[in-house]
């Protein structure tokens, strides 16, 4: 009696539930399929003594090696052909296997046989990965082999084992003139004929509905991103206006400032202050000019440690009255060109932080260091800490300030996500205040592959 198809058990490369995964499936489930065929031939001849017709039937499972073969040197010419060509293949090899399983039920009773059910797992496994009409044409396939097995085959022989007991087994409660030798025998095949087909149809739908949750939360991912991404071009499109209609009032401004100036010219403490505004609209103007240049090639690459110094002094230049101490040594001398958003970014973090800082209290801690591949800053506080803000953060309105506009986070977020890297906020061990990680994969910071440094 022919044995039912093995449960694949080895992982595809290809997505599963898709034709290209089930021809991978196929490999290793043809190895199993002729061993327990070849089981269940060697346990019936030598084991129930049936004489069955064996070089028949080990010609037709020597043909699955051979179709192996072939499908083997198959898959390495079906990559980047269309789905069409694959879903043809898989029509084509199964219809090895139903033709081989069509023959062995031939010779072993034909539909009497147990097993003749297992018709229906390739038919399930096309219904499972193919469109309709590959369907249809599995199902006609099958109907036909099982419809001739009817009326053509092989009966199956009569077991020399006395299995009078099995038989007595199985027998009903009444009407016992009913069983015959051989009814005990069937009712099993017929047991693992139920066991088998539920196994394979249900391993294999599990995977499948299994690849449709993890379809369905990526594409909920992809929607989530995409939800992201809009909200980001409406605040840059209003940034690029803003930034139009600023040119000319920080004009203005500078002049004021310039001309006050010259008409103070022995206040120190009025020079000092005005001199503080004249560099905080020079910042200003030259922000303006960033964004006219955000398409811009790239700026000459730096080493990390550097481009790091770079920025840290700039932040300065912001916010003069905040302390800052930094810690580059681990940084290395890997070059880097980042883009501006990237850095616009960075400075958000640092304002944050500096926001959060108490007055007169600690220093901000600015670290980086290259661990592998990638780039880990932190920057530490002694704020209230991040509470639920570290839940939220990415959201539009996350804000740690009570007058803040909520697009700080958000937007610093989004430019270290798109960038392949991660910004977390967890509390400090060392006491009060937080510790925002950034982590960056170098490759994406450069102009070119990079080659990290060991700190």
């Amino acid at each position: 009696m022919p044995p039912p198809l093995p449960v694949p058990t080895s992982t595809s490369p290809a997505a599963p539930g898709t034709p290209t995964a089930l021809l991978h499936r196929l490999v290793p489930l043809r190895r199993f399929e002729v061993a327990s065929q070849l089981a269940v031939l060697l346990a019936a001849t030598l084991g129930l003594g049936m004489p069955l017709p064996l070089p028949v039937m080990l010609s037709a499972i020597g043909v699955l090696p051979l179709a192996n073969l072939v499908l083997r040197r198959q898959l390495h010419s079906l990559a980047g052909r269309d789905a069409a060509a694959g879903e043809k293949l898989v029509l084509a090899q199964l219809a090895v296997d139903v033709a081989v399983l069509a023959v062995l039920l031939y010779c072993a009773g034909g539909s009497a046989n147990p097993f003749v059910s297992m018709l229906l797992v390739p038919l399930t496994l096309v219904a499972a990965s193919l469109s309709a009409p590959y369907v249809a044409a599995m199902a006609a396939l099958t109907l036909g082999a099982y419809s001739l097995l009817m009326v053509v085959y092989h009966p199956l022989p009569t077991p020399r084992l006395d299995l009078s007991a099995l038989d007595a087994l199985f027998a009903p409660a009444e009407g016992s003139e009913h069983v015959h030798s051989g009814f005990g025998l069937h009712v099993v095949g017929m047991w693992f004929n139920f066991v088998a087909s539920a196994t394979v149809v249900g391993i294999f739908v599990t995977r499948l509905a299994r690849a449709l949750r993890e379809r369905e939360q990526a594409l909920a991912e992809a929607r989530e991103q995409a939800l992201r991404h809009e909200h980001l071009i409406g605040i840059a499109t209003l940034a690029a206006g803003s930034a139009h209609k600023l040119g000319t009032p920080l004009s203005t401004l500078a002049v004021t400032l310039h001309e006050l100036r010259r008409e103070r010219p022995d206040d120190a403490e009025l020079q000092d202050e005005l001199a503080l505004l004249e560099d905080q609209v020079g910042r200003c103007k030259t922000i303006l000019k960033e964004i006219a240049a955000a398409a811009e090639p790239a700026r000459t690459p730096l080493p990390v440690a550097d481009w790091l110094a770079a920025l840290a002094d700039e932040w300065q230049v912001i916010r003069p009255r905040a302390r800052l101490v930094c810690d580059l040594s681990g940084a290395g001398t890997t070059p880097v060109a980042p883009e501006r958003a990237l850095e616009n970014a960075l400075l958000n973090l640092l304002d944050n932080a500096a926001d959060a800082t108490p007055e007169g209290g600690e220093p901000l801690r600015f670290t980086g260091r290259i661990d592998g591949d990638r780039l880990i800053l932190s920057i530490a506080d002694r704020g209230p800490g991040p509470g639920a803000l570290g839940q939220r953060l990415g959201a539009p309105v996350a804000s740690s300030k009570r007058d803040g506009l909520g697009i700080g986070y958000f937007l610093a977020n989004a430019a270290v996500e798109r960038l392949g890297g991660q910004v977390s906020l967890v509390p400090r061990d060392d006491g009060p205040g937080t510790l925002t990680r950034i982590d960056l994969p170098l490759i994406r910071l450069g102009p070119g592959p990079a080659t990290p440094d060991t700190p």
